[in-house]
């Protein structure tokens, strides 16, 4: 599977994935943004969390990184069409 591009990516997560990395832990940039997302969700929730919440998270995020390559699958044919 291909990742989010460089010149994409969230300051944020990209610190937490480097802290990950440096930490021992290997994760990928979308898998990081997935964890930040649930992380912020269960401290906001004070322990309320529930299944119905991950689902939520879960979805929003597959839609999200569907949009994305759906885009750049875009950007790459107008480029491929102009030259």
């Amino acid at each position: 599977m291909n990742d989010i591009k460089i010149k994409d990516r969230e300051t944020e997560i990209e610190y937490l994935r480097l802290a990950l990395v440096l930490s021992g832990v290997q994760i990928d940039y979308m898998t990081t943004k997935l964890v930040n997302r649930i992380f912020k969700e269960v401290a906001k929730r004070k322990g309320k969390f529930n299944i119905g919440h991950a689902a939520e998270i879960r979805a929003s995020h597959a839609a999200e990184i569907q949009d994305y390559f759906k885009e750049e699958s875009k950007e790459d044919s107008t480029f491929k069409e102009t030259n």
